[in-house]
Order: structure tokens, then C-alpha cells, then sequence
């Protein structure tokens, strides 16, 4: 944790909400707003940990830019009588409207909130296909469709002995040495999380 939470301290800043040193009714707004600054945190630095719901978390920091761009946009859509929910709903739509839908900003606003107790981790998925000539049965080139920009990718087939691969980016030549059922596979790596798409 960031050494601004002192759990030392007669007057503590929870930094999960529902957690340890939240109390039943609510909480003081100055030592309640622990929470958010320690959301802002891990938005702006990263970290991974567990919090006092036991949750484990990680959180990959997106910089102080474009946190300050979220929070501040967040600010922009709040209601007067706002609550932690809608303060989850309005800061993962800000993350959206910024910088699009399934972003990597978006994807750490909703995993720093779950960092802090407030909702769900994020669960997206990416709708990865690999395109191709039919089965790998002969020497061609497949390309992963759906890749989100800046993302990398990384080729492999099972069994390795069959075929080389020759990759370039999104598509891959793949040349058959020998005869056998191929798998082939693009593993995507994008905001810290890894997706599959294969082939036969």
C-alpha cells in the first residue's frame, strides 16, 4: 500500500470501501475520501496487492495525465448526491468517452475500483479469429483478427516439430515440414492481460 495509509495511525484513511476501518453507517468524508485517493493511486502508478475484502488486485498505472483527464471527467458527470456506485459507473464511462470502450484506461479505472472494493474486476474479452486457407494442412499465411492497437502478439503451434513460423505482427507464415494435425495459436498481450485465439 501507498505509505499514506498509515495502519498505525488513531485516524485511519480506509482505503477499501467496506473494508477494515469503514464503518456500518458510512464515514467522516475527509477520512472516506481515502478510497478514492488511494483508487487515484493505483490509476495513475499501478500496483497489486489484496485489500481488507480480501480481493486480490492488479492494476497497471495508465500515468498522472490521463488519470487526472478521468477523475476530472468523472467530476464532470457526477450528480450532486453521488455515491461510490455511480462513482464507479461515471468514472468507467469518463475512461470510455476519453479514450474508448474496452481501452486499457478503462480497463485500470474498473480494475483500480475493484482494487478499492467498489464493483466488479473487469471480465472483457477480446473476439479474437485467426483467418487463414482452411485447416493447416499446407505451408500458408493466418492473420488474428481483433487485435486492439499497440497490443503485441506472440505465434506458437502445437506440436512445434510440424512447421516453422515465420511471424510479421498480426499475420504469420506458417511453412509445414512434416505431416501431422497442427495447432496454431496467437496469444495477444494488451493492458496487462493475455487472450487466446487457435486454429486447426
Amino acid at each position: 500500500r501507498h505509505t499514506n495509509w498509515d495502519t498505525t495511525s488513531p485516524n485511519l484513511q480506509p482505503d477499501t470501501y467496506g473494508g477494515t476501518y469503514w464503518t456500518s453507517g458510512g464515514i467522516e468524508p475527509h477520512k472516506g475520501s481515502g478510497v478514492l485517493n488511494f483508487w487515484f493511486y493505483l490509476l495513475t502508478e499501478g500496483g497489486s496487492g489484496t485489500n481488507d475484502l480480501s480481493n486480490a488486485y492488479s492494476v497497471s498505472g495508465i500515468g498522472i495525465t490521463k488519470a487526472a483527464a478521468i477523475a476530472y471527467k468523472t467530476e464532470q458527470l457526477l450528480s450532486s448526491s453521488a455515491n461510490y456506485p455511480e462513482t464507479r459507473t461515471m468514472s468507467i464511462q469518463a475512461a470510455q468517452l476519453l479514450y474508448g470502450v474496452g481501452s486499457c484506461e478503462e480497463i485500470a479505472v474498473t480494475k483500480a475500483l475493484y482494487a478499492v472494493g467498489v464493483g466488479a474486476d473487469y471480465t472483457g474479452t477480446l473476439q479474437l479469429t485467426i483467418t487463414g486457407s482452411g485447416s493447416i494442412c499446407t505451408s500458408g499465411t493466418y492473420t488474428v483478427n481483433g487485435v486492439p492497437t499497440g497490443a503485441t502478439v506472440t505465434w506458437s503451434s502445437t506440436p512445434s516439430s510440424l512447421v516453422t513460423l515465420t511471424p510479421s505482427g498480426n499475420s504469420c507464415l506458417v511453412t509445414k515440414i512434416a505431416d501431422g494435425l497442427v495447432t496454431l495459436t496467437a496469444t495477444v498481450v494488451t493492458c496487462g492481460q493475455s487472450y487466446t485465439a487457435t486454429k486447426n
